[in-house]
């Protein structure tokens, strides 16, 4: 393990004379993805994580892991995970890591105007220009002010807004019940019958899950009524 932690800490160093005198509004990623990394089990690649990451912070760099979902849950550290920012890589509709993270990477068949080929999409939860520009830490934002946000569309919805305030570190229930509160939530059956009076179709369940309701739930009890 000694001579590959070298390894790494001279990659680390080569990385550094390619990003000298440059200036960069988002950390400097260390990737782990090979298998034969894993089959050395945690505590191997929680050394590399910290050798690599040293170095660059020594140096001035703002460090972080780049990692897929899987290996990150089995073969890297809680301690680990929490002292560096992650960029974790999952392709699919939502993100099942549970801890925080400021990256995801949810895609790999996106396509870009002017770019030949697919492209990597992600969604970046951490004004990381702010943070490493003005050496602030992340502006934490109050109940309130989230679940403005989120009535403006700017959390998404139903899994996918749950997904993206726990990655940013806010607590889901505590800012939906806002929601819910700011929208003087209703009973199942009060839902079902407006349904029954209004809108159908997608629309239906967009404005559902708009407001914080359940679709499959209300839908149910619509059926029971009718």
């Amino acid at each position: 393990m000694g001579n590959q932690v070298i390894t790494i800490t001279n990659e680390a160093r080569a990385c550094l004379t390619v990003l000298v005198n440059r200036h960069f509004d988002y950390p400097i990623y260390f990737d782990l993805e090979e298998k034969w990394q894993f089959a050395n089990r945690r505590n191997f690649c929680d050394s590399l994580v910290k050798s690599f990451c040293s170095i660059l912070e020594q140096n001035g760099c703002y460090a972080g892991l780049y990692i897929s979902r899987s290996p990150l849950q089995n073969y890297i550290s809680p301690a680990v995970a929490q002292r560096y920012v992650i960029w974790v890589a999952e392709y699919g509709p939502h993100c099942n890591y549970g801890s925080n993270y400021g990256i995801w990477q949810h895609s790999s068949t996106g396509s870009v105007p002017g770019v030949n080929g697919n492209c990597d999409l992600d969604y970046a939860y951490i004004d990381y220009a702010g943070v490493i520009n003005k050496k602030q830490p992340v502006t934490r934002k109050n109940p309130d002010e989230l679940a403005a946000e989120v009535l403006n569309g700017q959390w998404g919805n139903g899994v996918d807004r749950q997904q993206r305030l726990t990655a940013a570190g806010y607590d889901y229930e505590v800012v939906q019940e806002k929601v819910n509160r700011l929208l003087n939530h209703k009973s199942v059956d009060q839902i079902a019958c407006e349904v029954i009076r209004g809108s159908n179709g997608k629309e239906r369940i967009t404005r559902l899950k708009q407001a914080g309701y359940d679709p499959i739930q209300i839908q149910k009890r619509v059926n029971q009524l009718l």
